[in-house]
Order: C-alpha cells, then structure tokens, then sequence
C-alpha cells in the first residue's frame, strides 16, 4: 500500500497545501498554537523535519508543518481500530482500517491484531521523534516533563510538546492492568471509546437506543487511570458515557476533555448533527467540571459542509471562518473561552480545508467575530498550557517555574 496513495485519497487538503505565512491578510503575530488531538502516529510516512514528505506535503500534520503553523503542544492521537463502515455508525463489526494500514507499514506482526501493541508501537515511534535531536521535540508526560518543555520553548520557539492520547480502551487488554502499561509508555489522556462500544462503555456511534454507559470495568479503569495522574477524553462518548463519568467523577479527581468534537448548533438540526457531534448541554457538563472542549476542523464538526465547486482559493479562509462560527456559538451560548480549545482531528482520515500550516488563519477568523485578542490567544493554547500545568501530576518546578514564565510571556505578546 503505497503511502502517498492512501492518504492523498484519506487525508485531503480542499485549500492550498502548505498555506504560507502572509498568504492571509492581517494575520498579525504567530500565536502559541495547542492542538489536543490530531493522528500524524498513523501516517505510513516519516513525520520528522527532514523526512522527504515535509518538504512535498501530503497529510495534514509533520514536525515541519506544525512548527510552520506556530504549534507550541500538540496531543499524538493514538486510535488501533478504525473500522470501514458507513457514516460511522455501527461500526463494531467492520473490518479494521488500522490493522490493514499496520499489516501494509510491515509494522511488527503483533501489532497486526492486537489493539495494545498497536498503541504501544505508535508510541514508540513518537519516542523515536523526540530522539532526534532536528525535531525539537519533547515528550510530555507528567509536570517535570511539562516543566522541561516550559524551559526549551523559552529559549527555542521551533521546540513543540508531544503528548500521548489513546483513542478507544479497546486498546487496555488486560483492562485496569494495562494502564500502568500505557502510562509507563507516555500516555497521558485515555480516551474511553472510539467508533463501536467496548467493554468499558458506549460509543456516540453506535445506534441512537439502549446505551448502557460505563461498565463496571470502564469505572475501574477510570479509578486506576485517575491514581496514575491522566486525563480522561471523552471525545466519541455516548450522551450516558458522558454523564456516567461525570456521575463518577468526585470533585478535582480526575481531569476531563473532549479532545476533538463537532458542537450541534440546535438540537433538532438534522443537517448539522452528525454522530460525531457533541450537543450544547454534554458540552456544558464538560466545561462545568473545568475541562476542555476541542472544536475541530473536519468537514462534519464545521457543518454544513463545503459546496462542491468552491473556488480553491476561498476554502482557506471558508474552514477558518466556520470554525470562528463554531466558536462564536459556543461563546454565545455562555461557554467561558477557557474551556474552548482547538481539536483539528488533522491525519484523521478526514476532509480538511487547509493543513497544519494554515492554523494562522484562524485568528483573524475569530477577530472578525469580535473574539477579544485575549480570548483568541486563550483558545488557541494559552489556556491549555494551564490546564496541563494545574492537572499533571508530579512535582512542578518551585514557583514561578519556566511554565508560569512562559505562560506570562505569550499572554503578553502582541
């Protein structure tokens, strides 16, 4: 399986590819990006700076084009069973795009079909990114980590944070146990379900009846995942999922986020409400808990979709400001911009409008909204950046460390 092929059909770009700094008017100073899920780990090419494919893109996402698109922190989406089914519903029994693409790489046999060595071989292959000196990667695992990342991107601005997310529990094998597995590995955010339901609860995918929540596994999970330090993504999560956690959920116990999500602009918006996308009032419960919600940038989650026969040159700038419109509803609808971040969902198999490079156009986007520049640095990643620094666990560096400096030095850039 040739991997130009795959992803020129899977991973499309509508828009200019790469989007150049300046292309946009008023774009004005880079800001701090955060992207809290994007899939770059399944690409069947090498993402690092001098790998061949960065400098002829194909994809959304690689080390060159986050730095070029002003990504400060970028969450690696770890997904093992992304199945071929129709509109992604009832997707259990469909067979598994990733082993397919797995089986094609010539990625070591066991990871074939076995979703826990899959995830863990993806997370070896971002270990051998931050290896290499030329990327100007650090892995993110815990607050001293964080605190190193702090301390290089201070002295380095091309220096990006990686953080682990996995992307369905069907990858926990041996349930609870496989968590300090995962942790050992640098996951950092567990993302409970995927596109089908699993032993440990229900999947926003998977027919609109009888969902059954959280299972007793699916809470001790959650129990050992919280002991260890991690944040729970409920990204893909039925409406009883998402409730059943926050139910289970004593106060400051465990950080919450929706990695990467469509808002439903109304309810009864049949032509705006895929599976996918998360309704007003779960979004709300999110955010009351103080986690974080990430709009992305996919063609479902900034409904309605593009028009055929939209002029290339306009689509840029059509995907930023339908994400601006994204943001704007959620602001309207008393949604604090610090619970709002951004999930571009970018290597996800998904139609975009622009890849990694043309994050830049989503500040005047959101200017054009009357979003005030404080807000938009605070969407973009500042507010992430907080997030992480109040919620990994392990000792920070004695206050102020090199976090709150930088935290201090991007709220006060231009």
């Amino acid at each position: 399986m040739d991997a130009g092929l795959v992803e020129q059909r899977y991973n499309t770009v509508e828009g200019s590819r790469p989007f150049q700094w300046g292309d946009a008017p008023n774009t004005g100073p880079r800001l701090f990006f955060a992207d809290i899920h994007a899939d770059p780990l399944l690409a069947l090419r090498d993402i690092g700076v001098d790998a061949p494919m960065a400098r002829e893109p194909v994809g959304h996402t690689d080390i060159l084009r986050l730095r070029q698109g002003g990504v400060g922190l970028q969450v690696f989406g770890v997904p093992t069973n992304k199945t071929w089914c129709k509109d992604n519903e009832d997707c259990g029994e469909h067979p598994n795009m990733i082993s397919a693409l797995a089986i094609s790489a010539l990625w070591p046999p066991e990871t074939w079909f076995d979703y826990e060595a899959l995830a863990l071989h993806q997370a070896h292959r971002l270990a051998n990114l931050a290896a290499d000196p030329d990327n100007k990667l650090v892995l993110v695992r815990d607050r001293p980590t964080l605190d190193e990342f702090c301390e290089r991107k201070l002295k380095d601005p091309e220096v990006i944070g990686g953080l682990l997310g996995l992307e369905g529990a069907q990858a926990l094998t041996h349930g609870a146990e496989s968590i300090g597995v995962l942790r050992k590995s640098g996951f950092v955010l567990l993302g409970l379900v995927h596109f089908f339901d699993n032993a440990y609860g229900s999947s926003q995918h998977e027919g609109k009846e009888h969902k059954r929540g959280l299972t007793d596994a699916g809470e001790a999970v959650i129990v050992e995942a919280a002991r260890r330090g991690m944040i729970i993504d409920l990204a893909h999560a039925s409406k009883e999922l998402i409730r059943a956690v926050i139910d289970l959920r004593v106060e400051g116990s465990f950080p919450i986020v929706v990695s990467h999500t469509g808002i439903n602009p109304a309810p009864d918006d049949d032509a705006c409400s895929p599976a996918r996308n998360l309704k007003v009032e779960d979004a709300h419960l999110i955010a009351n808990t103080g986690g974080l919600i990430g709009p992305g940038l996919w063609d479902d989650a900034l409904c309605p979709i593009i028009e055929e026969g939209t002029a290339p040159q306009d689509v840029d700038d059509t995907y930023a400001r339908r994400f601006a419109d994204r943001v704007d509803f959620m602001i309207k609808k008393e949604f604090d911009a610090r619970f709002i971040a951004l999930g571009s969902d970018f290597d996800g198999y998904e139609q975009f409008g622009f890849d990694a490079t043309g994050l830049p156009l989503l500040a005047p986007a959101l200017a054009e909204r009357d979003v005030p520049k404080d807000a938009i640095k605070v969407i973009a990643g500042l507010h992430v950046l907080r997030f992480l620094m109040d919620n990994l666990p392990g000792s920070a560096a004695p206050s102020p460390g090199p976090c709150d400096h930088l935290y201090d030095t991007l709220a006060r850039a231009p």
